[in-house]
């Protein structure tokens, strides 16, 4: 596969998280995806933990995601996004209690380096500025 058909892959999940299309978003990964986020304290294994937190991501905050730019080297990509949103609901994050919604608005860099191999996603990896986002929301981090 071509480096243009992976990002192209990269550009389809925003599409499907910002549609909430879970069904087009699952399609996009591998069934054994390796996901590290900064709210898990190792990294997660499987398509449903990755849909059922971005379900809850785009409940308690109405997350929107935006591409400011990609690069690409062989199977991997590097996104940095533009992600916004928000808080309209309890924000639970793992290991944490909920978070009461704030309905504050927030606006924050992220990067995400994905490895893509045969048109579907086998690794996500996500970096982003958490304490910008609690502080905008209102939340003091802990």
């Amino acid at each position: 596969m071509s480096n243009k058909e992976n990002l192209r892959v990269i550009h389809n999940l925003a599409e499907a998280v910002n549609a909430r299309n879970w069904d087009h978003f699952t399609e996009l990964f591998a069934e054994s995806v390796i996901f590290t986020h900064p709210v898990f304290s190792e990294p997660q294994k499987g398509v449903a933990v990755i849909k059922e937190f971005f379900n809850k991501m785009t409940t308690s905050l109405d997350l929107h995601i935006e591409k400011k730019r990609a690069f690409e080297s062989g199977d991997l990509c590097c996104v940095e996004w533009i992600t916004s949103g928000t808080n309209i609901k309890p924000l639970e994050l793992p290991g944490n209690p909920p978070i009461p919604a704030t309905n504050k608005s927030f606006k924050i860099n992220s990067v995400a380096v994905f490895k893509v191999e045969n048109d579907k996603i086998t690794e996500y990896n996500v970096y982003v500025d958490r304490i910008g986002l609690l502080k905008q929301l209102g939340i003091k981090p802990s």
